[in-house]
C-alpha cells in the first residue's frame, strides 16, 4: 500500500509498558512506516512461527509474549492454556528444568 505524500510520516506506533508497581518500570515501543507495514507482519508471524516450532521455548503462535509469563520458567513460557493434569505437571516440571 503506497501512502501519500504528507507533512508527518504515516506510521503505527506500538506501545507497551511493564513493571512491577513498586520498584521497576519498562517501557518499549516499534514504530513502522505504513508502506512497510506487510512487510513488518509478515516478518512477526514468521518469528512467531519459528518460537512454536522450536521445541525450547516452544511458545504457541497465537499466546501473548508477555515476560511475566517467560520470566519465571527461565525463557520457557509457564502458562500455556488447555494443559491440564498430567500434561501440565509435565510442562511445569520441564521449566524448573
Amino acid at each position: 500500500m503506497a501512502t501519500q505524500e504528507s507533512a508527518a510520516p504515516l506510521r503505527i506506533i506500538f506501545a507497551d509498558d511493564a513493571g512491577d508497581s513498586r520498584t521497576i518500570a519498562a517501557f518499549a515501543s516499534l514504530s513502522v512506516h505504513l508502506d512497510d507495514l506487510e512487510a513488518a507482519k509478515k516478518d512477526l508471524l514468521r518469528f512467531r512461527s519459528a518460537l512454536e516450532d522450536d521445541p525450547d521455548p516452544g511458545i504457541p503462535i497465537d499466546a501473548s509474549l508477555h515476560a511475566q509469563d517467560l520470566a519465571a520458567g527461565r525463557g520457557r513460557h509457564v502458562y500455556r492454556p488447555g494443559l491440564l493434569g498430567g500434561a501440565r505437571d509435565a510442562h511445569l516440571a520441564h521449566c524448573r528444568g
